[in-house]
């Protein structure tokens, strides 16, 4: 970035180029205002009220379990696939494929639904996956 100084000789030393016939353009300096503090002019007012119609996948993951292909060959109507959680355990509630929030099973009105106990803050989201793996739960 160029000083001032540099900036009035280099300007200096245009001006004697074209008085010397040579340049046929005329240099004036540049006044630019003094910049004010932010406060000082009208406030933007933001509303999230434009994102309310917009919609995101929510779900809740009851546990997890890894098998063999021979034993996914096997599988039928009626067969039973072991979670890696025992029941009442709590269960992971993912917005859009992030790990949200955890909750507990309840059935209300004869549907299932996900009471949320613990809302993951932004540093816990990258923890939570481990946690979910090992079944420790942070609060």
């Amino acid at each position: 970035m160029m000083t001032q100084e540099e900036i009035q000789q280099m300007m200096e030393k245009m001006q004697q180029s074209q008085e010397s016939g040579s340049g046929k353009c005329t240099i004036k300096p540049v006044q630019f205002p003094d910049l004010k503090p932010p406060g000082g002019g009208p406030q933007i007012k933001s509303s999230l009220s434009h994102l309310e119609d917009i919609q995101v996948d929510v779900y809740a993951e009851l546990g997890q379990t890894t098998i063999k292909v021979k034993e996914l060959l096997n599988l039928d109507v009626g067969s039973v696939l072991e979670l890696n959680k025992v029941a009442g355990e709590s269960v992971d509630v993912y917005i859009n494929d992030k790990h949200f929030a955890r909750g507990e099973v309840l059935v209300v009105n004869d549907y299932f639904a996900v009471r949320l106990n613990n809302i993951l803050r932004p540093g816990q989201l990258d923890n939570a996956a481990d946690e979910t793996t090992t079944g420790e739960e942070g609060n």
